[in-house]
């Protein structure tokens, strides 16, 4: 993969999908969700590339237009955790150029202006299949009542937070887009930060009193 992008752009995305991403606890075992840790850079045709995050309960995709440097097939990377940190402060340090990443033996960043920086990333072809998780949405009548876990909650609004470049504590509007059924996916986006959704799943909770897809009220 030999992608060109603006920085400042792919270091936000970074920054917030890797909030999904899976933070293993120190007790755990080093094979434990290895798929899961760190953030996927994935090329897409049409010259555009997704920044995506899981820990498996919730999800953060960012998809942003980039500018496609080989012909081969479309391709991506996972950059692993300890490389998120120094990436984005490079990328941040470089915000008033076009950047290049190149994936091959070596991952490296670098600037028009000749600075560079390696870092560590593995092949994407054990990454789940992200786009699989997210839910077609689109149905009839009524929903279902649904109930989030409000700590996985706090983390998609840090997320799009960081997504939307607003200071702590400023109010961040989010849309919840649920599907037809109680234990659907929700889709969440955020005007402010448009190019990113996150898909979180819920905890089901019984419909009191809400219009039913198979009963007029339930």
């Amino acid at each position: 993969m030999q992608i060109q992008i603006a920085p400042e752009v792919l270091s936000r995305a970074i920054r917030a999908c890797a909030i999904a991403s899976y933070n293993p606890p120190k007790s755990a075992r080093a094979d434990d969700r290895p798929a899961l840790r760190g953030v996927l850079l994935q090329a897409l045709r049409g010259g555009q590339l997704d920044v995506v995050g899981t820990d498996g309960r919730w999800l953060a995709r960012w998809r942003m237009p980039a500018r496609m440097l080989d012909n081969a097939r479309p391709s991506g990377c996972v950059i692993e955790p300890a490389s998120i940190k120094p990436l984005c402060a490079w990328l941040d340090t470089h915000s008033d150029d076009l950047v290049q990443i190149d994936v091959g033996p070596v991952a490296e960043a670098r600037s028009e202006r000749g600075s560079a920086l390696a870092f560590a990333a593995r092949d994407a072809d054990q990454y789940p299949p992200y786009e699989l998780v997210i839910p077609d949405n689109e149905h009839g009548k009524g929903a279902p009542v649904v109930e989030f876990d409000g700590a996985l909650l706090s983390e998609v609004v840090e997320a799009f937070r960081i997504a939307s470049g607003a200071k702590r504590g400023r109010a961040v509007p989010l849309t919840f887009q649920f599907g037809a059924r109680a234990d659907d996916p929700a889709i969440v986006t955020c005007p402010s930060a448009p190019d990113m959704i996150a898909v979180v799943m819920p905890l089901t909770q019984p419909a009191v009193g809400q219009y039913s897809l198979t009963t007029e009220r339930a």
